[in-house]
């Protein structure tokens, strides 16, 4: 059942990778159109030259070439990723609080967790909705950094600890805060990300206030594995 969890988000993490390959897509596409062209169409001299010197530019472009003038597609992928990672955490979060027995019952916060009639009427006072009840109260519960993610599953759970590589746990703080700063600070380091990532020593790229954020193949596999061995962890 666990697995199931680790195989949707890698199966969404595959759905973001096409947009990285757009790029490469869009050139083999026009590459294959303009041979079909040449082989189909009856040419003068001089059209046929200039289409077979248009296949011959497009195929010269490197891949590293690509990326390069695309990058702006990787700081993307890595909102997008992090939104996934967030969207199946909170799904297993969810899951996991409908089985009452795996609570940590020393949670004070059980005590404070105070459902509406109106929320049990909108769930059709069904079983099974504890864990949605508990998001939905409780709204210091965020997985949206390492931090909350850790504290989510340590106050709720019993006997869950997430025991991180330290390298590990450096990738995932940058790269969650580096989200941060995409979508709230267009792209450019502020105070919070400093902040955050200074105590771990996890600015990986020595970023400072007010530099521009701007990743790269790289960082994008390092995305990828970071996220996908962290959820890997808290379902185990």
């Amino acid at each position: 059942m666990n697995s199931n969890y680790l195989i949707s988000f890698k199966e969404e993490l595959e759905q973001i990778d096409k947009l990285v390959a757009t790029p490469n897509l869009i050139r083999e596409f026009a590459i294959s159109q303009l041979r079909g062209v040449t082989r189909k169409a009856t040419l003068s001299y001089q059209d046929n030259l200039k289409i077979n010197n248009a296949i011959q530019a497009l195929a010269n472009i490197k891949d590293a070439s690509i990326s390069s003038n695309y990058r702006v597609i990787y700081n993307q992928v890595c909102v997008l990723a992090a939104s996934a990672l967030e969207a199946i955490l909170k799904r297993y979060f969810i899951d996991a609080a409908n089985d009452y027995t795996r609570l940590n019952l020393n949670n004070k916060k059980l005590d404070e967790i105070k459902v509406t009639l109106r929320v049990l009427i909108d769930k059709d006072l069904k079983e099974g909705t504890l864990g949605e009840n508990i998001i939905l109260s409780d709204n210091s519960l965020k997985f949206q950094d390492l931090q909350s993610i850790k504290r989510a599953f340590l106050d709720y759970f019993s006997g869950m600890s997430l025991n991180l590589d330290t390298d590990l746990e450096k990738k995932l703080i940058f790269y969650l805060e580096v989200r941060h700063v995409i979508v709230h600070k267009s792209s450019y380091v502020d105070k919070k990300f400093l902040h955050a990532t200074s105590g771990r020593e996890a600015n990986l790229r020595s970023w400072q206030l007010g530099d521009k954020v701007q990743l790269d193949e790289e960082d994008w596999k390092s995305i990828k594995e970071s996220y996908a061995l962290l959820l890997a962890e808290i379902i185990k």
